[in-house]
C-alpha cells in the first residue's frame, strides 16, 4: 500500500512520484510511532510502509519494490542481520538500499551489519537530523 492506503503492484515498484519509498521494520511500537512521526513531517520525500517482523518484510519485499529499507537488528523472530542477510542473497534485491539500526554500540556488531551487506548503520538513541541527511546521501549516490 501506498501512504494513501492504495494497494500498489510490484510493477509500479516505487514510483511515487519524487518521493522514495521506505519499508521500515521495527517490532517496537514506540520507534514505530516514531518514524511516523518524523517522516510524516517529511511526507514530500518519503512514503513509508511498516513491518513488524523480519519474516513479514522479507513477504513485502517479495511482492513490492522499496527504495530502501531502515530495519532494526532486535526483532523477534529473523533478526534484522538475518533479515538483511536474505535480502543480500537475493539478486532481484541487490540495489536495495539497507539502513540497519539497533541498540548495540560494539565494534563488532558495526563490523557485523556492514559484513552482511547493510549500506549504512546506527546506534540508538540516533539523531533525527542524522537519519535523514544519510537517507538523503543514499538517494544522492544513485
Amino acid at each position: 500500500m501506498n501512504a494513501t492506503g492504495d494497494k500498489m503492484s510490484r510493477d509500479e515498484g516505487a514510483k511515487t512520484g519524487s518521493r522514495k519509498r521506505l519499508l521500515i521494520v521495527d517490532d517496537d511500537a514506540l520507534m514505530s510511532a516514531l518514524y511516523r512521526s518524523i517522516f510524516r513531517r517529511h511526507a514530500a520525500e518519503f512514503a513509508c510502509e511498516f513491518e513488524r517482523s523480519g519474516e513479514a518484510a522479507l513477504e513485502r519485499l517479495g511482492r513490492e519494490r522499496f527504495d530502501a529499507v531502515i530495519m532494526d537488528w532486535d526483532l523477534g523472530g529473523l533478526s534484522g542481520l538475518e533479515t538483511l542477510k536474505a535480502i543480500r542473497a537475493d539478486p532481484a534485491k541487490a540495489e536495495l538500499r539497507v539502513f540497519l539500526i539497533t541498540g548495540r554500540f560494539d565494534a563488532e556488531s558495526e563490523e557485523l551489519a556492514f559484513g552482511a551487506g547493510a549500506d549504512d548503520y546506527a546506534s540508538k538513541p540516533f539523531a533525527i537530523g542524522d537519519l535523514l541527511a544519510r537517507l538523503r546521501a543514499f538517494f544522492q549516490t544513485r
